[in-house]
């Protein structure tokens, strides 16, 4: 036999071996903005629990000139007077999004338990 020729390995014989590396790198979902006085809900599929949702403080840029904090009063003419909350920081969170939960924006859990209803997800009887 030749040197150069060899012979064909069976296909059952043959195994893969290498370790392949997986990159991670975080992707923007989705964004939830909760209207005023709405907390964010955190449904769990499988443990079936509503529970209000965690976060996560993130430190943000800011490109706004920074202007003195504190309080002030503002006077119209007409003689209303206006309190002005002057310069606070805006905070920043981030949602911990959690394996096989669903969240959503609503007043209370008797709003979310509806919402559910109406998607299919869960079904309520009434007695």
């Amino acid at each position: 036999m030749n040197p150069l020729q060899t012979k064909p390995i069976p296909k059952d014989k043959v195994v893969d071996v290498r370790q392949v590396e997986v990159e991670k790198k975080q992707q923007l979902v989705g964004r939830i903005l909760p209207k005023k006085g709405h907390t964010i809900w955190e449904v769990n599929l499988l443990e079936h629990t509503i529970e209000p949702a965690e976060f996560e403080e993130v430190e943000a840029a800011s490109f706004v000139k920074e202007k003195p904090k504190g309080l002030g009063i503002v006077g119209y003419k007409d003689g209303r007077k206006k309190l002005v909350l002057d310069g606070l920081a805006p905070i920043k969170r981030k949602l911990i999004k959690k394996k096989d939960c669903i969240y959503m924006s609503k007043l209370n859990r008797k709003s979310v338990l509806k919402q559910l209803e109406k998607m299919g997800i869960i079904k309520i009887k009434k007695s």
